[in-house]
């Protein structure tokens, strides 16, 4: 679950590491600021992306929520 910090910063900068997890370097309100970071930041090396995260709605849980997730 997103933070309420998160959820105003929509777009994040992960860098991928070489193990293959991804690391969250910093979060930004617009793409414009986010990817003046990056390039920033890639000008030192290193693999970083722009992505942009937001809060997903869970289905409903219940009977209605079991018959979804059946279905999948």
């Amino acid at each position: 679950m997103n933070s309420y910090q998160d959820n105003i910063r929509p777009w994040a900068i992960f860098q991928c590491l070489p193990s293959g997890s991804n690391y969250c370097v910093a979060r930004f309100k617009k793409r414009s600021d986010a990817d003046a970071y990056v390039s920033i930041l890639r000008r030192e090396g290193g693999i970083f992306e722009v992505a942009f995260e937001h809060e997903s709605t869970t289905p409903t849980t219940g009977k209605q929520g079991d018959a979804i997730q059946a279905r999948n």
